[in-house]
């Protein structure tokens, strides 16, 4: 890293930090700083993959809205955490192909995604009290906007104001499912850093709705929160909470066009036909049937139509 921030610096403040590899300089990781006095303390992070836009461009918006005088305490905003993907549009970094969001807690010494996994989780998560990671369906899936939240007894948030927060978001849904400990939010939360991640929106149409989605959720969940002056939207949507296991799952077990056969936000049962696949050149055979293994609520789906054996078709949620 070829510069340092000022954590502490009052009022909003923008730095451009460059992270140094063996092959020379990264990429310039934009951060905006604002600190107006004692309170919470939060950071906000988008673009750990790169081609997940709405999620970007959200806090975008927010970097423009957020006076230091609207802050009690510090918001630290990162709108494009992998800017190499990002800048390529595509989900993993171009010079070392690997999914940042399975390198946390990072490596210093290490590739080049590496390197800035440990920048996020070293030098900047440590200035925070609870993360809050952004991500959206990109050009692959099309989903519900839901959050989720990883604690551990040592996080300094309590579980009751992350919880709170979320419902502060005011999305559809709440979900509950296993956490991953080389994710930034599943790093962070092992680290003592309660961890709440967004997920929302998806396909290559980038419309500016599905980013206010996040914009007006994010505003009102960090005023229930406290770090945002003001009280949190008077509530016009109570979050659904819902389960997320390996049985929500739907995949292919063939190569061929995909054809959904229900739709986001239904509900369906146990065996319930969820989608169909044609296999690439086979004429005159029924297409392959796909069947829900659990009930719940349909949150996500697959945008690309051309799949192959393994590929996630989708994602339900079981009610609590």
């Amino acid at each position: 890293m070829t510069s340092t921030i000022d954590f502490d610096k009052t009022g909003k403040n923008v730095h451009d930090i460059v992270i140094d590899t063996a092959g020379g300089p990264l990429a310039a990781v934009k951060l905006c700083v604002i600190n107006n006095g004692d309170g919470p303390r939060v950071l906000l992070v988008a673009g750990i993959h790169g081609d997940e836009y709405e999620a970007q461009l959200a806090l975008h918006h927010l970097v423009d809205d957020i006076d230091a005088d609207a802050v009690r305490g510090r918001i630290i905003i990162i709108p494009e955490a992998n800017f190499p993907a990002s800048s390529q549009g595509v989900r993993c970094s171009p010079s070392d192909g690997a999914n940042m969001n399975r390198t946390f807690p990072g490596d210093r010494g290490g590739s080049p995604t590496e390197r800035l996994a440990a920048f996020l989780f070293h030098d900047v998560l440590p200035h925070a009290d609870m993360v809050i990671d952004v991500h959206s369906g990109g050009p692959t899936y099309k989903g519900e906007a839901i959050s989720f939240a990883f604690h551990t007894p040592e996080c300094r948030v309590p579980y009751d104001d992350v919880l709170r927060t979320m419902e502060g978001f005011q999305l559809p849904y709440i979900t509950y499912q296993d956490g991953i400990s080389t994710t930034l939010v599943g790093a962070a939360a092992e680290a003592g850093t309660a961890a709440i991640e967004l997920e929302g929106g998806g396909t290559t149409l980038l419309e500016q709705k599905n980013a206010n989605v996040f914009v007006r959720a994010l505003k009102s969940g960090l005023r229930q929160f406290g770090v945002l002056r003001g009280a949190a939207d008077e509530a016009r949507t109570v979050s659904r909470h819902l389960d997320v296991k390996s049985q929500n799952m739907f995949e292919a077990d063939v190569g061929g066009l995909l054809e959904h056969r229900v739709g986001l936000g239904q509900s369906i049962e146990a065996g319930d036909l969820v989608a169909v696949i044609h296999p690439f050149g086979a004429f005159g055979q029924p297409p392959r049937q796909v069947r829900a293994r659990a009930p719940g609520i349909v949150i996500s789906q697959r945008s690309l139509l051309s799949v192959k054996p393994g590929d996630c078709l989708g994602n339900t949620g079981t009610p609590r």
